[in-house]
């Protein structure tokens, strides 16, 4: 089954499988709730669809948000296994063109808890956000 969490996610478009299975609907407790406001206002603004996790239906994308704490993708402290980061990938849209986006609109994205994003430079194929405590009033750009 299926959870919906806003108007254009699912639950397990933020979780990897394991914890589904493991916490159905629960699973919801692991993940900061303002990374799942980034990502609908972000689909709001872009007016594009945004994939994260896509295993539920068909796709082979598991790890792009809530990873397990065992997980050997990305670093060994990565927001992604505290529940605090998304990779996104854009339909219609290329990264490069969220990212200056985002940019763009740092006001209103860290308002709402955008703290961190990784350098495209680095990841372009995807694009790492998180809202990590920074203790800063603008965005950390991060290498990965």
């Amino acid at each position: 089954m299926r959870y919906k969490i806003t108007d254009n996610f699912y639950l397990d478009e933020f979780i990897h499988p394991d914890y589904m299975r493991k916490f159905g609907q629960n699973a919801l407790w692991f993940i900061d709730h303002r990374i799942v406001t980034i990502a609908q206002e972000l689909r709001n603004d872009l007016n594009v669809p945004i994939i994260i996790n896509n295993y539920e239906t068909g796709g082979g994308y598991k790890s792009s948000g809530l990873r397990t704490l065992g997980s050997k993708v990305g670093a060994k402290y990565s927001q992604h296994k505290y529940g605090r980061a998304i990779d996104c990938k854009f339909i219609g849209l290329e990264i490069r063109e969220a990212y200056d986006f985002l940019l763009h609109n740092q006001d209103k994205y860290f308002n709402i808890g955008l703290t961190t994003i990784e350098n495209i430079e680095h990841t372009p194929t995807w694009l790492h956000l998180d809202c990590r405590l920074t203790g800063l009033t603008q965005y950390k750009i991060v290498n990965p």
